[in-house]
């Protein structure tokens, strides 16, 4: 996390880091087209570029590896090389696919299903990072920060590490290529700390210890 491997396509599967405190969901981009889905139920929430013939093939996608989005979007943590091409999910019912290509794509961008002004969406036109904060300056003038601890991965990144970074979308979000770690303006302004490093590989069970009938020393 936050990008899925071994997508096949040109598409990048993603997740925020202060993402957290939304429902189970995905982002995907190309270029500079981006999407979000919801998982449950699987339904488009977000749009800005992509026509609908494209999002149906973006969702086909999803559909077949929706078990481990699922299970990325619910523990933090990424699947190894294999796990995605080793996917056997069932398809989800096709009336979610219908359901996309009904909706209007007259401004480049849907909200579950509905224009919404683009205008209001928070954009990031530069981005600061130094070794206390996260400094994203918005297109309306705003500038907010957070600790550079809400980051694990700026937290352990090179100072070149930082400063090498693209923008998503029309500023909607950054990503560090070098560090794979991807903050919307949104995430900054409503969420919460990314899950630490530990927090996001499942722990493992420990064997349950065998139960040996006590014995009294003769």
């Amino acid at each position: 996390m936050p990008t899925v491997r071994n997508v096949p396509g040109p598409y990048r599967l993603f997740f925020y880091s202060f993402d957290c405190n939304e429902p189970k969901h995905v982002h995907v981009r190309r270029e500079r087209m981006v999407c979000k889905f919801w998982l449950e139920p699987l339904v488009l929430s977000f749009n800005e570029g992509f026509q609908p013939a494209e999002l149906n093939r973006i969702c086909r996608l999803i559909v077949g590896i929706f078990s481990i989005l699922r299970g990325i979007a619910r523990c933090g943590r990424s699947p190894d090389r294999a796990t995605v091409a080793r996917s056997g999910d069932r398809p989800q019912p096709p009336r979610i696919i219908e359901r996309i290509r009904l909706w209007s794509t007259d401004k480049g961008f849907w909200r579950l299903g509905m224009n919404t002004v683009v205008s209001d969406i928070p954009r990031i036109t530069d981005m600061r990072v130094t070794d206390e904060v996260i400094t994203a300056h918005l297109a309306d003038g705003r500038t907010i920060s957070v600790p550079l601890a809400w980051s694990w991965r700026l937290s352990e990144a090179t100072p070149e590490q930082r400063s090498n970074f693209e923008f998503i979308g029309n500023g909607l979000g950054v990503h560090w290529p070098d560090i794979d770690e991807d903050i919307s303006a949104a995430g900054m302004l409503s969420g919460r700390p990314a899950r630490s490093r530990k927090a996001s590989v499942r722990p493992r069970r420990s064997p349950r210890p065998s139960l040996k009938p006590a014995t009294v020393p003769a």
